[in-house]
């Protein structure tokens, strides 16, 4: 029988200790809190020091912390650096693709290793950085090769039919990286496409010019989910709305976000294999399982306290007033249990509560690639009435010779 209540005991306290490592894998929203900040502050190295620590090597962070890195002025990106970039986009050429219709709109969607479907304007996003990553590194060839599946992308999706995403502001970021490989023809004809996507005729000027001098601006680090008080509606709240300031074509980055969010709402249910499904659908399992912990616990020290009582009382009716000793300390002992008891089901009840609002706060978190821009603006410094003036940011040149264009994120 104490064999049993020990092994018992045992098992409740390894049950407890397994779920309190449950519901902590994924980052929350509020978790990013310090990295906006820093980046606000246009301080990109603070922003890699306090980013969050959770889902390690996962499709989101690698992308995200790699973003913020190429931006910084202590970190430089090394061949293998680039490659752990590299595998993402790999993984996302070879993985299955999940085709969920709705009205219609057809979402094709290609699936990360770790359980994360990117939206469409996340996996061009990330060729067209390997892109600029390569040109970094002076390999064009590289670079070359990421534009072309990005075109393909924005062309046709793996299985051959017509993608319904496009968007101007992805259109000039993928002109202006042709510009910088040295390939105007490619150039215009993303140039073409932003104009018909847009109706904007400016841009006839910056196609017929030449010997453009181009200069890309990124600015802002997208919107940020904003969540109903019962977690259960998100609406982005975009802070940076566009403003040419410089004679360029200037887009906002908001279609990518809304489609992103439309896309989310139609299959989020069918995500059941996800991780943020998993934790969400697991939390009743872990409070049950919590409870379970308290009661087989705090029943076993109750239960000693219990012997242990007895067993005094049995020794004072044996032995009389030479047993009062053993009784004070078989009576200290039953105190000592119940009190174990006791503090033990307010900790696990406080667990429970802590899990409850882990659960609340688990809903309103939102599943993105953060800190892409929310405008992107195209520059042709000759068509300019004046000469841009570019607000504080990272610079980097890319291309090589009478190619390079000048890549400036402002991280506002």
């Amino acid at each position: 029988m104490k064999l049993f209540r020990l092994k018992l005991f045992l098992l409740a306290l390894s049950c407890l200790f397994a779920v309190s490592c449950a519901n902590k894998t994924l980052i929350r929203d509020s978790e990013y809190n310090p990295v906006y900040q820093a980046l606000g502050q246009k301080n990109a190295n603070e922003a890699l020091l306090t980013f969050p620590d959770k889902e390690e090597n996962g499709f989101i962070t690698t992308f995200e912390k790699a973003w913020i890195k190429f931006w910084t002025d202590k970190e430089k990106f090394t061949p293998e650096d680039i490659q752990v970039v590299q595998k993402l986009s790999d993984q996302i050429e070879k993985r299955k693709f999940v085709s969920i219709s709705h009205e219609a709109s057809v979402f094709l969607v290609g699936e990360s290793e770790d359980g994360y479907i990117p939206s469409e304007h996340e996996i061009i996003s990330l060729h067209l950085f390997l892109s600029m990553l390569y040109l970094d590194a002076g390999n064009r060839d590289s670079a070359y090769v990421e534009l072309k599946r990005a075109v393909e992308y924005l062309a046709n999706n793996p299985e051959g039919k017509e993608t319904t995403f496009d968007d101007p502001a992805i259109r000039i970021w993928l002109a202006s990286l042709w510009e910088a490989i040295g390939n105007r023809d490619h150039a215009d004809v993303d140039l073409r496409k932003a104009m018909e996507l847009s109706g904007d005729k400016s841009i006839t000027r910056a196609i017929e010019d030449h010997n453009r001098k181009v200069t890309l601006v990124l600015t802002g680090v997208g919107p940020k989910p904003n969540w109903s008080d019962s977690g259960l509606s998100m609406a982005f709240a975009y802070t940076l709305e566009p403003k040419n300031k410089n004679d360029g074509i200037l887009f906002s980055t908001r279609n990518w976000y809304e489609w992103h969010q439309n896309r989310n709402t139609k299959i989020r249910n069918s995500l059941i294999k996800t991780h943020y499904m998993g934790e969400a659908l697991g939390h009743s399992t872990t409070k049950m399982t919590k409870q379970t912990a308290k009661f087989a616990v705090a029943m076993t020290l109750y239960t000693g306290a219990v012997l242990v009582g007895i067993s005094g009382l049995y020794a004072v009716v044996k032995l009389g007033r030479a047993a009062e000793p053993i009784a004070y300390l078989t009576l200290g002992g039953m105190l000592w249990l119940y009190d174990k008891a006791e503090t033990f089901k307010k900790y696990v009840n406080r667990e429970i509560k802590k899990s409850d609002r882990n659960q609340e706060e688990l809903r309103k978190t939102y599943r993105m690639i953060r800190f892409l821009p929310s405008n992107i603006e195209y520059i042709d410094e000759n068509l300019a009435k004046t000469k841009p003036k570019y607000n504080s940011g990272y610079h980097k040149t890319l291309g090589a010779e009478n190619n390079q264009v000048e890549f400036i994120w402002n991280p506002e």
